[in-house]
Parts: C-alpha cells; sequence; structure tokens
C-alpha cells in the first residue's frame, strides 16, 4: 500500500474595500511584482527534522517542505534517517533525508514525489505505476501533512475515470479574470451558452458563476472547493449552485473535471459531472501579485492584487497558510461597442431625439416642431438614447470580488495533527438599465405634456442620461475544523466539522411607472430635452431589497488503508460516513413569498481501488488491470412550507415533506495490454432530488375550459373543474447513468506524447417535467396514459339518459411527474506532447469535444428532439488548442479557441417552440449563427534566482480582435421568446463584446 503526505491549501477572504491610498502603497511594493505565468523556480524551505526511523522523516519532511510523498509502508519500514538541517529545495532536501537509505524518488503529475526503490528492488515490493502522469491508488484522504486540504482522491487525466485536469498554469496561460471565465473559454465538456454577466439587467447586476457539464443544466453539475461542498446560494424555492466566481485563478493550483454522472462518490448533483478547484498552499514565503487588464479601446477596465503567505514553525510542527484577492471590473456599456447597435435597430427606436411613431402623419397643422423632435418616419433618428435603455445600458456586468483564505495546521505527535480552515469568497456585481417602464409607444393624450396636436399621438421617449442601477452581492464563507490520525498497519482516519453560510443580497431598481411619471410631473416633452431632464432628476426612486440566507453544517468521518494484498499490489479501501444540513430560513419579507427550507442529507460511502495483474505480465488485455469500485446511499429529507393556501384543500399538513434514500455507484477498470497503451471503461450512476420549488403544489379552480369537447361524453364540454398545478410531495429524484470508454496512448518511441481519446453517453430519465404541455385536449390522452391523473364524478341519472359512461370531469392533477428523459453521446481528445530541445522545451496541445448528439424528451405525449446545435443547446463541437514554449527565463505560448455554427432555432417540437423558432429566424434573418475563432497569446520573462523570483507577463486575449457574431433577436417578440441563450445582448455569447485586450502581470516571490 502507498502512503501519500501532502501539506494544506485552503484560503480565507475579506471583501473590506481597499482605498486608493492602499492601492497606491501596495502598487510601490509591487513594482517587481510577479506574473502568472512563472512556473519553473523551485522554492526552499527551512528544515529542522531531527534523526529517527524513515516514516517518521518522511513525515516531516512532507509538512516542512509542503510537498506529496507516496510510497510503500513496506518499503520505509526498519529503515532510519539521519534528518535534515538547513534551507533546501525538495529535491536536495530528499537527497539528503534518503542518503544510506538505498531508496530514491520519482515526480509525479501532481508536484509531489513517490519514494520507490531502486530497479534491483522487487518490483512486488516497489509500488507499482508511478510514472509522472499516473497517480497512485491511494485515497489522499490517507494523507497526514499533506501540503492540500482537498477532502478527495487526487484525481489524474490517465485515472480509470476520464478526468480532465487543469494545472495552475494552464490556468496562468489562459489569462482569465474567473474560474468561469476559464470554464468557458479552455473547458471544452462545458456546455453553458451565455453567462449572467452577459445579461446584466435581467439577472440584476449578478455575476455568479454558472457551469453546466454535459448540458443538463446547471443545477445538475456538482462545484466543490478542496473536495469539499460550498453553500448553496439560497434564492426563491431553490438552492443554487456555489459561486466560484470570487476566487482569483492566481489562487488555483489545479481544476478536476468530470463528465459524467458521479453520485456514486460525490453524492446528490452530479449528474452532469463535477468541478472540483483545488486550491493553492504555499509552504514557504510571500507572492505578491498585481494585475492589469484593458480593452484595445482603452475601456473595460480590470485591476486586481494577490497576496500569497505560507509559514512553518522551528519545529515544523506548526504550519499557517494565509491568502487574499481583490479585483475591479468596469464592465462595458452598449454605447461602447457600435456593432451592437444592429440588435437595438427596430423601426421607431427609442432615440437621443423625441420619435412621434403613431401616427405617421400628424392631422392638422401643429406649430413647428423643435430640433429634437423627429414626426417623419423616413427621418427618424436611430442613434441609441442616452440612457438606461440605450448607451448606458450595461452589456457586461461592473464587478467587485475579493477572497481570503487561511489555515493552520498543527502536528501533535507525527501521527495525528489538527487544522482550522477558513475561506471567504465575495461577489459584488452591478448592472444598469432602463428607468421607466415604458419608453417605446408611450401614449400622449390631447393637451397632454405639451402635446400641440389636436389628437393624442405615441413617441417613443428618451430618458437622457437617466438608468435605473441594480446589484446583487454574494458572500459565502466555510470554515472547517479537523483532524487527522495515522492508524496502525497504514491505516488513516479523517474527522471534519464544517459550518458555512451563503449571503445574497439583491436591490433591484423599482421602475418608474411611465403614465403616473408624465401625470404627476406634467413635464411638456416639446418645450425641449432639458425640461425633461429636470423632471427625471428631481422624481424619486426606490429600490426593492432582498436578503436571502442558507447556512450549511457538515459532518464527516473518513477512514482509508490497505484492505488486501493482489498479486499485483496493495488494494485500498475508502470509507465515508457524513451529515450534511443546509437550512434557507424565510426571508422574512411577506412580499417575497420566500418559504423557509431545509434539506437534511445523511450519507454512507465506499470506494474500493485494487490492482489486479502486474504491468509486467505478459501480453494480454488484462495486462496491469486495476478496478475501482465505489457505492453510496444518501438518505434525504427535505422540508418546506405549504406556501399556498388552495393547495391546503388537498393536504392536512401545513408542510412538505420528502424523504427518500438513493443508491448509487461507480464501476470502472484500466488495463494496459501493451507498454505505451492503456484501455478504460466505466460505468457510474448519478441522481438530483426535487428542489424545494418543485414540491411545492398550487390550486386553483379553472373556468375557461367550456370549449372543450369531453370526447368520452360526446356532446359534453368541459366544465369548471378543480386542477392540482406545480409541484408534488411524490416525485422522485431524477436519475442518469453514464457508459465510458476510452484508451490512452503514450508510445514509448514518442517520448512525451499523450493522446486520449474517450467516448461517453450519459443516459437521464425520472425527468421532472410537467406532463400538459399543451391545450386542455391532452387531459383526456393523459387519462389512459396515467391512471389517476383524472377524477371523474359519479355518473347521474341524466349522463345515463344521455349514453355516458363516465361522469364529468371534476379534478385533474397536473402538477409534476417524472415523465422525461434525455440521453447525450460525447466524444472527447486530449492531446498533449512536450519535446526538449536547444531552444526549450515546446508543447503543443489540442482539447476538443464532439456532441455526436443531444436527445430530449419532455412529455410521454411529445417526440424526442435534438438540443445539440440550437440556441438554447450546446455546441456540436469545440476545440482549444495551442502551443507553449519555456526557455530558461521565457516562457510564451499562443492558444485558439474554436466554436462551432449553431442553428437559429430552439429545442423542442411543440407548436410554441415551433413558433419561437419561426420568429426568432425571422428576426435574424439566417438559419444559423457561424461558427467562431479567437486566439490568445502570452510572453513572459522572469528574473532572479530561485525562491526570490520577479515575472512580467504580457498577455493578449482576442489577438486577432475578431467581433463575435452578431445575434439580434429582442428579448420580446410576437411570440415572448425567453432569454435562454445570447438573445437580447446583440451578439453571440460565445465571444466577447470587448473585442481585443491586454494584460499585464507582475509576479514577486520572496
Amino acid at each position: 500500500m502507498l502512503k501519500f503526505f501532502r501539506l494544506g491549501d485552503r484560503r480565507i477572504a475579506s471583501d473590506h474595500r481597499l482605498t486608493r491610498a492602499t492601492s497606491s502603497l501596495v502598487g510601490l511594493a509591487l513594482a517587481a511584482l510577479t506574473a502568472n505565468a512563472a512556473l519553473g523556480a523551485e522554492a526552499t524551505a527551512v528544515f529542522s527534522i531531527p534523526a529517527g526511523t524513515l516514516d517518521d522523516t518522511l513525515a516531516r519532511f512532507s509538512r516542512q517542505a509542503g510537498i506529496t510523498l507516496a510510497y510503500d509502508p513496506r518499503l520505509v519500514s526498519g529503515r532510519h534517517s539521519a534528518g535534515l538541517e538547513g534551507r533546501y529545495t525538495a529535491t536536495t532536501g530528499l537527497d539528503q533525508l534518503l542518503g544510506g537509505t538505498h531508496l530514491t524518488y520519482r515526480r509525479l503529475a501532481n508536484g509531489g514525489y513517490a519514494i520507490v526503490a531502486p530497479p534491483a528492488v522487487d518490483a512486488v515490493v516497489s509500488p507499482p505505476r508511478l510514472d509522472a502522469d499516473t497517480p497512485t491508488t491511494l485515497p489522499e484522504l490517507l494523507v497526514v501533512g499533506r501540503k492540500s486540504l482537498n477532502a478527495d482522491i487526487p484525481r489524474s487525466r490517465d485515472d480509470i475515470q476520464p478526468y480532465r485536469v487543469a494545472t495552475d498554469r494552464d490556468i496562468a496561460n489562459a489569462q482569465v479574470a474567473s474560474i468561469e471565465d476559464f470554464m468557458r473559454s479552455r473547458a471544452t465538456g462545458n456546455a453553458s451558452a451565455i453567462a449572467l454577466s452577459q445579461a446584466p439587467v435581467l439577472n440584476r447586476g449578478s455575476a455568479r458563476s454558472a457551469i453546466n457539464l454535459g448540458g443538463f443544466g446547471v443545477n445538475q453539475t456538482l462545484v466543490l472547493v478542496d473536495g469539499r461542498r460550498m453553500p448553496s446560494l439560497p434564492a426563491a424555492g431553490d438552492l443554487l449552485q456555489p459561486d466560484l466566481n470570487a476566487i482569483a485563478p492566481g489562487d488555483v493550483e489545479r481544476i478536476e473535471v468530470l463528465t459524467s454522472s458521479a453520485s456514486g462518490i460525490y453524492g446528490s448533483g452530479a449528474v452532469g459531472g463535477v468541478v472540483n478547484v483545488v486550491l493553492k498552499r504555499p509552504s514557504a514565503g510571500l507572492e505578491l501579485v498585481s494585475t492589469s487588464r484593458v480593452s484595445d479601446q482603452g475601456d473595460s477596465r480590470r485591476w486586481g492584487l494577490e497576496g500569497r503567505w505560507g509559514g512553518t514553525s522551528r519545529s515544523g510542527a506548526t504550519r499557517a497558510v494565509l491568502t487574499v484577492s481583490y479585483a475591479e471590473d468596469a464592465g462595458l456599456r452598449v454605447g461602447d461597442r457600435d456593432f451592437i447597435r444592429q440588435a437595438f435597430g427596430e423601426t421607431g427606436p427609442v432615440s437621443v431625439k423625441l420619435n412621434i411613431v403613431v401616427p405617421s402623419q400628424i392631422d392638422g397643422a401643429g406649430p413647428p416642431l423643435p430640433s429634437y423632435i423627429v414626426s417623419d418616419e423616413e427621418r427618424f433618428d436611430r442613434r441609441l438614447s442616452q440612457d438606461g435603455l440605450g448607451t448606458l445600458q450595461s452589456l457586461l456586468t461592473r464587478t467587485r470580488t475579493s477572497s481570503a483564505l487561511a489555515s493552520v495546521r498543527h502536528s501533535f505527535t507525527p501521527r495525528f495533527e489538527v487544522f482550522l480552515d477558513a475561506l471567504h469568497l465575495a461577489n459584488r456585481g452591478a448592472a444598469a438599465g432602463p428607468w421607466l417602464q415604458q419608453q417605446r409607444r408611450v401614449f400622449v393624450d390631447v393637451g397632454a405634456n405639451g402635446n400641440p396636436y389636436p389628437q393624442g399621438i405615441y413617441v417613443n421617449l428618451p430618458t437622457s442620461g437617466s438608468a435605473g442601477v441594480s446589484s446583487t452581492d454574494i458572500a459565502s464563507d466555510r470554515v472547517t475544523l479537523g483532524a487527522i490520525a495515522r492508524l496502525p498497519a497504514g491505516w488513516s482516519a479523517n474527522l471534519d466539522l464544517t459550518a458555512a453560510r451563503a449571503r445574497v443580497k439583491t436591490s433591484a431598481f423599482d421602475l418608474v411607472d411611465t403614465d403616473t411619471f408624465l401625470a404627476e410631473t406634467g413635464v411638456d416633452l416639446f418645450a425641449g430635452i432639458d425640461g425633461l431632464k429636470a423632471a427625471l432628476a428631481q422624481y424619486p426612486t426606490s429600490a426593492t431589497t432582498s436578503v436571502l440566507n442558507n447556512r450549511m453544517t457538515d459532518l464527516s468521518a473518513r477512514l482509508a488503508g490497505p484492505f488486501f494484498e493482489t498479486g499485483a499490489g496493495t488494494a485500498t479501501l475508502s470509507l465515508l460516513i457524513e451529515t450534511r444540513r443546509e437550512h434557507m430560513p424565510s426571508s422574512g419579507e411577506p412580499d417575497a413569498e420566500v418559504a423557509e427550507q431545509t434539506q437534511w442529507v445523511r450519507s454512507g460511502y465506499a470506494e474500493l481501488r485494487a490492482p489486479i495483474t502486474r504491468l509486467d505480465a505478459p501480453f494480454s488485455l488484462a495486462r496491469g488491470l486495476e478496478l475501482q469500485l465505489a457505492g453510496r446511499v444518501d438518505r434525504f429529507n427535505i422540508t418546506t412550507p405549504l406556501n399556498d393556501f388552495g393547495a391546503k384543500v388537498f393536504f392536512e399538513d401545513t408542510q412538505v415533506r420528502w424523504r427518500r434514500s438513493t443508491g448509487t455507484v461507480t464501476v470502472g477498470a484500466k488495463a494496459q495490454p501493451i507498454d505505451g497503451l492503456a484501455l478504460r471503461a466505466s460505468y457510474s450512476t448519478g441522481y438530483l432530488p426535487p428542489s424545494p420549488s418543485q414540491l411545492q403544489v398550487v390550486s386553483y379552480v379553472d373556468r375557461f375550459g367550456s370549449s372543450v369537447s369531453d370526447p368520452k361524453r360526446p356532446g359534453d364540454f368541459l366544465g369548471p373543474f378543480r386542477v392540482l398545478m406545480g409541484g408534488s410531495a411524490t416525485l422522485r429524484s431524477e436519475r442518469a447513468r453514464t457508459y465510458s470508454a476510452g484508451l490512452v496512448v503514450t508510445p514509448d518511441r514518442l517520448d512525451g506524447l499523450r493522446v486520449s481519446i474517450d467516448f461517453s453517453r450519459t443516459e437521464k430519465h425520472d425527468e421532472i417535467a410537467s406532463p400538459l404541455n399543451g391545450g386542455y385536449e391532452e387531459l383526456f390522452v393523459l387519462e389512459d396514459v396515467y391512471p389517476g391523473i383524472m377524477r371523474r364524478a359519479p355518473l347521474t341519472a341524466a349522463d345515463i339518459a344521455k349514453g355516458y359512461t363516465v361522469g364529468a370531469v371534476e379534478f385533474f392533477d397536473g402538477s409534476l411527474r417524472n415523465v422525461g428523459f434525455s440521453r447525450a453521446d460525447t466524444i472527447d481528445l486530449d492531446l498533449d506532447y512536450q519535446r526538449d530541445t536547444a531552444m526549450g522545451q515546446f508543447s503543443p496541445y489540442a482539447r476538443a469535444t464532439w456532441r455526436l448528439s443531444g436527445v430530449r424528451r419532455g412529455s410521454v405525449l411529445n417526440a424526442p428532439y435534438q438540443t445539440v446545435g440550437v440556441l438554447d443547446g450546446p455546441l456540436a463541437f469545440r476545440l482549444d488548442a495551442g502551443l507553449d514554449w519555456t526557455g530558461k527565463a521565457w516562457t510564451a505560448g499562443i492558444n485558439l479557441q474554436f466554436y462551432s455554427d449553431y442553428r437559429t432555432r430552439y429545442a423542442g417540437n411543440d407548436l410554441f417552440s415551433t413558433l419561437q423558432s419561426a420568429v426568432a429566424r425571422t428576426v435574424q434573418g439566417a438559419d444559423t449563427i457561424p461558427s467562431q475563432t479567437y486566439v490568445d497569446g502570452y510572453i513572459a520573462r522572469s528574473f532572479g534566482s530561485k525562491g526570490s523570483q520577479t515575472v512580467i507577463r504580457l498577455g493578449v486575449r482576442n489577438l486577432m480582435g475578431q467581433r463575435p457574431p452578431p445575434v439580434v433577436i429582442p428579448l420580446t417578440t410576437t411570440y415572448s421568446v425567453s432569454n435562454v441563450t445570447d438573445q437580447g445582448i446583440g451578439y453571440s455569447a460565445y465571444g466577447d463584446p470587448r473585442g481585443r485586450r491586454f494584460e499585464l502581470v507582475l509576479r514577486r516571490q520572496f
């Protein structure tokens, strides 16, 4: 069995605003600051390790160096070390520590080291599979003194399941402003079509992240930080995906992404996949980072500061980490980009001048019109109005983010340590939007507001200089207290207690009623623009504020260690029991209609990793076979009040209680039939429980069905009957299963090349949807499909006399049911190659995702339909490829992102979706939105020696200055097309309206 040692990784955030004086002072300190690209220098640390057993000295070394160590306990048993005193790098320290032990080490892909025997030692004793890109099978939770507090087993791109792992170098080279920015631009498996910050007004300035793996929905992608859950964000009737956008990209050590159902390991919500963000834990020293970004037009400025410090006591028993970050982004306005105006170029626009739009010809001879009034439709002023509906409207959200991590660890003995870890994230977004409720086709009556005509007219009314500002503040806090104990026989135990809170404060500008404004101010619209401006400035406005909280507690106990021996090595077993509670109290605001909600889940989990056959066995498909078996049982208890009076007619209780137990599994295998070729396959399941809003029931009496004929009562029509609508407490969890198979090629003859190809199929069933998608004619079809969905009155004598065999409809259960089905077929390709030359190291790479098919059926009454390559679905193909070069002091790289075209239509085959698509195509004037290609580049230079280094990095995003394709589908059309993708923002959301942007990063290590 292998042991791992790895040291702490976490952060605490502070949201105090930096003053200009403070930022100036810090700016002076950052004169030599560092860039996120620096990669290369091996840090030194001061060691104080007394002589002792090799097992104990290695444990102390891992803590003081802040690195991962992996080894077989049998390999070090009975060996001693002379200890270590002084300042060393990790490699020179290991050389000294292992002196005389006849052992050596290898570098692992995660930056750690594996202690191994020289080739002369029996391969059964030395740990198998310790190549640089191959993880060991031992769960990281066995680690005492590990660098990272990541609670999950360390995952690798060569794992049994097809994980994709982005390193801190990948993130730095991407020049991203947030985790979501990286996932949208570089993670090809992410199906999110639009970020909330790209629709600022609709989202009230919210800039939270939204990651959608597999295209099944944001709520079906599980997000973890250091392998642990963050508190869900509270919303009306729901708990949403946690926000990652306050985490500075420079604080991330790696991002692990799995696009498979994985509830058998991670629990609820892991339907489309899992994202685990592992934070950096500096082992020693101080690092300061300054980042500045600006577009080539001089706007959309962003600046940020980061600081990371790690220290260890003289004895090495206590270790502390502190990281902080702060960033501001100015966002972008509609008026900052000329090409966006195409989306607002409607006939008779709201413009700088007052356009009279109806009637086009004014009856009677009115007085001469002032210069700012236009009544001739052919001469309409088509410039955007200088207000919140026009040039002042937010195109990208203005944001302010901050974060902090504080972590303290103390080892009482080499076999027992405790830790306290605190993380704080804060994200504030603000957006400017319309000031009046209605500015198009505003009716001005005869004699009102200076109307000089003998008739009422319609005008498009600008609110020059006025905009309504809305904002959303998100704060997430998590504190974890834990203890780790190394037990006999190589076992390890870990006990964690986590308390967390998420708070969402929304301040929504209350749009001013246009008619009320005109009536109360009596402003003369025809006397000049200055009078209108004065009336706007003096008119009182208000905002509606909502504050929602969610509190989470999580208690977990883990046990892991060697379970049994096989002919190829040691099988390891990981066990977990956990209880987690999330509670969202009532908002306390009578108009908010946000009821108290509680979710309580108790879980048990086990994962077995077992090497079955040896790698040095003769050729066979089972050569180097390794098995993975994981299972989990979750017991959910969701409680929420019945908040509708009518629903209580059907239920005696005043609360909805949903209790279910769900079991999920992950089964996988990997083999290496020949050197350089690994085959892998897995089967995994996932689930998503109903949200509190889906459990709420609403009932009413329908009095509008008289025009619908009852086919079972010829000549009779539906009369008033009670309909049960909304959610249902009888819902089951949505279920999913993923089949995955692939291969990994690492040919010996082309050292440094790695290619992986994986096919996956994810099938979802029991999706929650309404059984009634059309008119009431569907009721009678559903009556035969779902027994009991309709209740009829007893036959009366009058019914029998008419020849009827059934009574009149008196009740229909139209509440949500588990009726939907989805399937997604995907191929993922990863290619990496490293080539060392006299000119430096060249590293080409490529990541591609093909979505072969995406099928969904929302109801038994509808045929399946395709969801890939449409406005509200994932793209058919995405590519992220590039080339990095690393020299002695210079690094440089170029990257290309490709997004395939997609159709100007919406998924769905019902009548309403068909009408939506027809309107979208007509307004857009094209059947497809063209494909997009964007190119980024960077260059960096490092100065100084190891442990005291300065790095300067210059990067350019969208090097060619490509504009995203225009999308001119407005928010409101004849059929009220909803804002599900890039509709209403003026451009394809896969692009960025800022165009070419420059980034300067300065980083300094002390």
